[in-house]
């Protein structure tokens, strides 16, 4: 069952025999809740007062949903009544909700039926309730601690198909999330794509990555910060370029490789480092 939740609407300066009608906002933005209780406390503790649910705006008659009184400030189900005084015995389910006007409202009517005027507290308690269709929500938070703190899955519970994990602060989707950002599958593809439709995909196959464009053409860019090129792919032709700095460059890990281009001495050095350490050095002249 959703957590119950309890608002307090306030009906000011309700005339002796006469009512007054309001509508107030429900605060989660749904138009359709369950009710579970219901309560109207008078400002001064005589005559007796009628509360009533309307699916509208309008209050018209055949908008009632549900009517609490006359005779009673408590409306409880399951319930015990003894003639003059209502108990409740569980916490259960009063009746349905649905506000018609899709404004996301309660539409609430109280009556005095006292010969004088005073004010009144109308307490409801609802619950939202879950949903396998679609609702509409201007805004959800989840504040909590948990590994599976929003949670979608398939039907029948065959598969989490997104997973917010607040405990570790982690996504996963696909599967519970071992790291920040967790992508799982068969074959799991991630898809970035532009307004123009223009995309990449990443794809893990067996221990092999794959970028796969879309076009047929066009470019694979390695760049730094500063947008200075480092490796260009070229998707039509298959060709490679690789940036190379004007200057001295020395691998910076064992086994390693790197380029430069000597534009005093027009060549292309390259400078290997060995497992030991030492780096060597060899030339191409260029023409």
């Amino acid at each position: 069952m959703s957590s119950l939740i309890s608002r307090t609407f306030n009906f000011t300066s309700v005339g002796a025999s006469s009512y007054s009608e309001q509508s107030f906002a429900i605060p989660e933005a749904v138009s359709f809740v369950h009710v579970h209780k219901v309560t109207c406390t008078p400002s001064v503790d005589a005559g007796e007062c009628t509360v009533s649910f309307f699916k509208k705006d309008t209050f018209a008659s055949d908008t009632k949903v549900y009517e609490l009184g006359p005779g009673s400030t408590k409306l409880y189900d399951p319930a015990s009544y003894d003639g003059s005084t209502y108990s409740e015995l569980l916490e259960g389910f009063l009746f349905p909700y649905e506000d018609d006007d899709s404004s996301d409202e309660f539409h609430i009517r109280v009556d005095n039926d006292d010969s004088q005027s005073k004010d009144f507290d109308v307490v409801v308690t609802y619950s939202v309730p879950y949903t396998t269709g679609s609702a509409t929500f201007s805004s959800i938070i989840i504040d909590g601690t948990s590994a599976e703190a929003f949670l979608v899955r398939k039907n029948g519970d065959t598969g989490d198909v997104f997973v917010v994990d607040t405990s570790n602060e982690r996504v996963g989707i696909g599967g519970t999330p071992a790291k920040d950002l967790h992508l799982q599958g068969a074959a799991p593809i991630f898809r970035i794509e532009d307004s123009a439709g223009n995309y990449t995909d990443i794809q893990q196959s067996g221990t092999s990555l794959f970028f796969d464009p879309e076009a047929s053409t066009g470019n694979m860019t390695f760049r730094t910060s500063t947008g200075n090129k480092i490796l260009d792919l070229d998707v039509g032709t298959r060709v490679a370029t690789l940036y190379v700095p004007n200057g001295t460059v020395t691998p910076d890990f064992n086994n390693g490789l790197a380029f430069e281009i000597d534009e005093t001495s027009n060549v292309l050095r390259f400078r290997v480092k060995y497992t030991a350490g030492t780096a060597k050095s060899g030339t191409v002249a260029l023409t």
